[in-house]
């Protein structure tokens, strides 16, 4: 379905904003977990339980129960600590890694509290569902559900069930993409540990390998494999480390290729002179932008997500091969509303954000503040040129065979290439492609961005 709708562009070169965007969740803030139900019935004496009383006191029905659980019977008191009998515990500990956490049942006349929160493992699978507490009984509420946060893409807590009496608890909210996220520093200075060639034996149909990305959901790098110079031709391959390459998606002609936050696939493509997004479980082709102001694009080259929804792309018109010229060479940026605003006209290549998500890179083009909006602005000169490019997790560029820091200091190489991206399941895997059957994997001391 097409949702675009277009502004009126300004240079972003002057410092201006283009527009203001509505933020969306991205999934890498933690949730707040979910809040139990209440419905306390008074206790009732009776005959003391059998056996003596459970250690940490001696627990009555209806009683309140901190850290602990009931028994039946016996005197009333509060109980901490003390061995279930009847009853069950009110949960409320968080579960991290993306486990799957269960709120505590609901004692007789009991406090039910809801499940807490579950958050996503980094660089990857989002938090399971978070269960509410159960409610009270006679008339406890179902504890709140918690909320899934954190990687690809988080699941959100299921209500809270109330067995007699008790309404159920509110659903969780889902997770975001979290596909942008980075461990905590210091980190190293970077350099390669290893590398080696990898998918020599596939037959690719194409000479050139480009836009390489990494997508958690799927485990695995997808890169485009295309003719440089031609309008149309090109597949998408699947590429799984310790693995082997497949095509994933025929004749689509793309280029560069990015994990989306919903943890599908964006892609730049130049035989449909646009970018588009793929749902990796039907391979079905969306657009998200072919015009700027009622003109084509010419040949989308590549691109990146902002967790806040924003898609940066850049527009040269190296595979036009004989079509009509479009708007031109250009930067763009669709907000998250679908309109596609203009953040510079002229050359440019290959995209990536700061791993703070503070700057925008576009190699031939500049370098850009981002606002809280993802809102460029205050152009600067690009440090390096080069064809594609990557971000590690202390800031640290990797483009045109070199890698700089974030003051534009050359401190590394890491050899040639096309395009390189990070992934893998600690973020070290650098996919790195070229012309060619050059394809190789490399494995850096720290961690990057897809």
């Amino acid at each position: 379905m097409r949702f675009l709708r277009t502004l009126t562009s300004v240079d972003l070169g002057t410092g201006l904003a283009l527009s203001v965007l509505i933020a969306c969740g991205n999934g890498q803030d933690p949730g707040t977990s979910g809040s139990g139900g209440s419905g306390v019935v008074p206790s009732s004496g009776g005959a003391p339980s059998s056996g003596g009383a459970p250690t940490g006191g001696v627990p009555s029905t209806g009683g309140a129960s901190t850290g602990g659980v009931q028994s039946s019977g016996g005197v009333p008191s509060v109980t901490t600590g003390g061995a279930s009998t009847t009853g069950g515990t009110s949960g409320s500990v968080t579960a991290s890694g993306g486990m799957h956490t269960t709120g505590g049942a609901a004692s007789t006349g009991g406090l039910a509290s809801g499940g807490a929160e579950s958050t996503g493992g980094s660089l990857g699978t989002g938090g399971n569902a978070v269960t509410g507490g159960a409610g009270g009984s006679p008339a406890g509420n179902g504890g709140a559900g918690g909320t899934g946060s954190g990687g690809v893409p988080g699941k959100g807590g299921g209500g809270g069930t109330a067995p007699t009496g008790g309404s159920a608890g509110a659903g969780g909210t889902a997770g975001g993409g979290g596909n942008r996220t980075c461990p905590p520093g210091p980190f190293s200075q970077p350099m390669v540990v290893s590398t080696k060639s990898v998918c020599q034996n596939f037959s690719f149909s194409y000479s050139w390998n480009e836009g390489p990305t990494w997508v958690s959901s799927q485990k695995a790098f997808f890169f485009s494999n295309f003719v440089a110079g031609s309008a149309s031709g090109g597949d998408i391959i699947k590429y799984t480390p310790g693995g082997n390459c497949e095509v994933f998606i025929r004749d689509v002609g793309c280029n560069g290729l990015a994990a989306s936050n919903d943890g599908n696939l964006l892609a730049a493509c130049q035989q449909t002179r646009s970018v588009v997004r793929f749902d990796l479980a039907t391979k079905k082709a969306t657009t998200v932008a072919d015009r700027y102001m009622g003109t084509m694009l010419d040949t989308p080259n590549d691109l990146v997500q902002h967790s806040n929804g924003s898609i940066y792309f850049s527009n040269p018109t190296n595979e036009l091969a004989g079509r009509p010229v479009g708007v031109g060479p250009a930067a763009f940026r669709v907000d998250p509303n679908g309109t596609v605003s203009l953040i510079r006209q002229g050359d440019c290549n290959g995209v990536a954000l700061s791993h703070d998500e503070k700057k925008l890179y576009v190699l031939l083009s500049g370098m850009w503040d981002l606002d809280a909006q993802g809102v460029p602005s205050n152009r600067q000169s690009m440090f390096t040129t080069g064809d594609g490019m990557a971000v590690d997790c202390a800031g640290n560029v990797y483009a045109n065979g070199s890698i700089f820091d974030p003051s534009g200091q050359k401190i590394g190489t890491w050899g040639n290439g096309t395009n390189l991206a990070f992934g893998g399941e600690q973020g070290k895997t650098v996919l790195v492609t070229g012309s060619g059957k050059q394809l190789r994997e490399l494995t850096m001391n720290i961690p990057g961005l897809p």
